[in-house]
């Protein structure tokens, strides 16, 4: 594997700072999903599941980059809808508990438009330059002759 690929791997999966695009956070939830299904046979329930979360914020940190939002708005993306599946069921009114876990449901789906399709800022913002379009960054460019000069 080339360099400025290991580079580009170890930043998108251990590094909070910089940005990712939604292409990239998409490929990160997919990895994600794969490991869930491995880690826990291989380092058991307890240690997969706190490396899954690891994984899983410094994704959406890094999507929330670049969106120009900061981490903070993780609290609104997770508390919320798990708030609303703990409370639905303390509430005896069924017209309440419909209520609470819409509201829950719709902060959910926002969330998931907000990181997994909508784009970023377009150029660099206060969190990093702009990630592009690709998936995978491409090559470093060699130093030419007429570069040099």
């Amino acid at each position: 594997m080339p360099p400025h690929m290991r580079r580009f791997l170890a930043e998108l999966v251990f590094g909070l700072t910089g940005r990712i695009n939604p292409v990239q956070y998409r490929l990160l939830v997919v990895v994600t999903l794969v490991l869930g299904a491995v880690l826990p046979k291989i380092l058991g329930p307890v240690v997969a599941d706190a490396t899954l979360v690891c994984l899983t914020f410094v994704a959406m940190t890094k999507r929330l980059h670049d969106r120009d939002k900061s981490a903070w708005w993780l609290l609104w993306y997770w508390l919320v809808p798990v708030l609303a599946l703990v409370l639905r069921k303390e509430i005896v009114q069924p017209q309440l508990s419909l209520t609470v876990t819409l509201i829950g449901l719709a902060v959910a789906m926002l969330g998931l438009a907000d990181l997994g399709f909508l784009p970023g800022t377009n150029g660099p913002n206060g969190y990093g330059p702009d990630p592009g379009k690709h998936c995978f960054p491409s090559a470093p460019e060699e130093p030419t002759s007429e570069n040099a000069a």
